[in-house]
């Protein structure tokens, strides 16, 4: 028999099989590519009328959204509702109101349908992923894993069961360790980073129980979607913008154009919160009282991506100069899409000094983990690196600052989380 695990991410989500715990497989999702990007587009019946299915995940609805210009509603990042008061809510998509469960339960049911055909039978079975602490408040974890359990059971998994997702990434990491070793695993994501101390070794894989191996664990609500919110908030909102004044009649001073619009542009999960009538109004109200010709350009700039929905083309821009900056000291890039084709360049220690305040906080997680479980870092013997944004510079530098005598493994880097999720789902079910 084949076991399942799933990881649904704040990125992307990854679906791993495994008949023992010796040999996890990947699992295409979408043309042949393992990851499937945590996107979903609803098109409106306009473009389903032409032919276009009614709704698209992952690349190919950031395609449809972003380059082939369909129109419907576009989310990105469905996962950061879980344990917060907008899961209970609904939301308009193609003029009716849908609740965020029937979404993340239809991403998950595509998730399954993908896995099983790729396998040719039925995977009643699922192990997910889920990470430390789901939201800042982490008495909502419990609310968060019933709310995805829910999720599950209405794609039509029949038992589910959770696991952390730094320790999954261990499990995927221990068939390649030597002898045995001590290790931190820290797993920086989209939207968590989480952090687990465990002993590992090959020994220990056909195990039932590995609860005694693991010492601790931390987690906080901070990833690559937060990076990408600060670097849009320092270098691409003063495009549409931001840090401007206006001064309406009857206003004896200039008042600074608040952040919200900003804030929201900014943010993958909450983009479409700015599209509102009110937005659009204000926005237009604001270019009347702006003085200056610069400023007007830019409010104008912004009155457009209002009315034409373009906040997701302005991150996706904001993500990819993050990744260049992983790599180069400087990215440059020139936003066709925008009015006036503005060209933006980040140099490497501007974004360091965007994240600054979440990297901090993440290594303040990071020694809270060590803390709990009464390790030091000279003790660690072993650095599991994992998560998109663990790609990233400052973030690898902090960690190798913290452990200097501890190797670091950083294979598997995307999908380890996923593969030992299947290494999970074999032991629980087989």
């Amino acid at each position: 028999m084949t076991y399942v695990g799933i990881d649904f991410g704040t990125s992307n989500i990854i679906s791993a099989v495994a008949q023992n715990m010796h040999s996890p497989a990947l699992i295409p999702l979408e043309e042949g590519k393992d990851t499937l990007p945590s996107a979903v587009f609803f098109v409106s019946k306009d473009d389903q009328d032409d032919g276009v299915p009614p709704i698209l995940y992952g690349r190919a609805a950031i395609k449809a959204y972003l380059e082939d210009g369909y129109d419907g509603r576009f989310m990105r990042s469905p996962k950061k509702v879980l344990g917060t008061s907008t899961f209970s809510q609904s939301t308009g998509i193609i003029g009716k109101k849908t609740s965020f469960r029937s979404i993340i339960a239809g991403f998950l049911s595509h998730v399954k349908d993908q896995s099983q055909a790729h396998c040719g039978y039925d995977l009643p079975h699922v192990v997910l992923g889920r990470p430390v602490n789901f939201t800042h408040d982490p008495k909502m974890n419990e609310t968060a894993e019933n709310e995805l359990r829910s999720c599950a059971v209405e794609a039509g998994f029949k038992d589910i069961s959770f696991q952390f997702e730094p320790i999954a990434a261990a499990f995927a990491h221990e068939r390649h360790v030597e002898g045995t070793k001590l290790a931190l695993v820290a797993d920086l994501g989209g939207g968590t980073s989480d952090f687990t101390i465990i002993e590992l070794s090959k020994d220990y894989i056909n195990l039932q129980d590995r609860s005694h191996h693991v010492l601790g664990n931390a987690g906080i609500r901070i990833g690559g979607t937060n990076f990408d919110e600060s670097l849009s908030m320092r270098n691409f909102m003063a495009l549409l913008g931001k840090g401007e004044t206006y001064k309406p009649p009857m206003s004896m001073n200039a008042i600074d154009i608040p952040l919200y619009l900003y804030s929201k542009i900014s943010d993958w999960a909450r983009a479409f919160e700015a599209y509102t009538p009110d937005s659009i109004r204000f926005a237009q109200s604001t270019h009347r009282y702006i003085k200056s010709e610069s400023g007007r350009e830019k409010i104008e700039r912004l009155i457009d991506v209002l009315e034409y929905r373009k906040a997701h083309k302005i991150l996706n821009a904001v993500e990819d100069v993050k990744i260049i900056l992983t790599q180069e000291e400087d990215a440059q890039k020139i936003l066709d899409f925008l009015l006036g084709k503005p060209e933006i360049s980040v140099h490497k220690t501007e974004f360091e000094a965007a994240i600054t305040r979440e990297v901090d906080l993440i290594e303040k997680a990071l020694n809270e983990c060590l803390k709990q479980s009464s390790i030091t870092h000279d003790q660690i013997e072993l650095v599991i690196l994992t998560g998109g944004s663990t790609e990233i510079p400052m973030v690898q530098e902090m960690v190798k600052a913290l452990f200097p005598k501890a190797k670091t493994s950083q294979g598997n880097r995307l999908d380890s989380v996923g593969l030992g999720l299947a290494i999970e789902a074999a032991r629980r079910y087989q």
